[in-house]
């Protein structure tokens, strides 16, 4: 996969901050660029890639503190 910084297409400069899903927690092992996202699709949990050595292919990610799915009233998952 993989990041941009920015991006300028038709005239229009764009920044792009990409927001990797998956099924879990991410690992070591999940690509990812310093500033990206990543959503544990089961639980909504959000992380942050801090940090990316691209040589051995190792990616650290960092828990978002209250970014879990939320219950409205009523009870229902968002």
């Amino acid at each position: 996969m993989d990041f941009v910084k920015s991006l300028s297409m038709f005239h229009v400069d764009a920044k792009e901050i990409p927001c990797v899903t998956g099924n879990g927690a991410p690992t070591e092992k999940t690509e990812g660029a310093p500033g990206a996202l990543y959503m544990d699709t089961l639980t909504g949990e959000l992380y942050k890639c801090r940090a990316a050595d691209l040589m051995n292919e190792v990616f650290t990610w960092e828990a978002q503190e209250g970014s879990g799915y939320k219950l409205p009233i009523g009870g229902e998952q968002l």
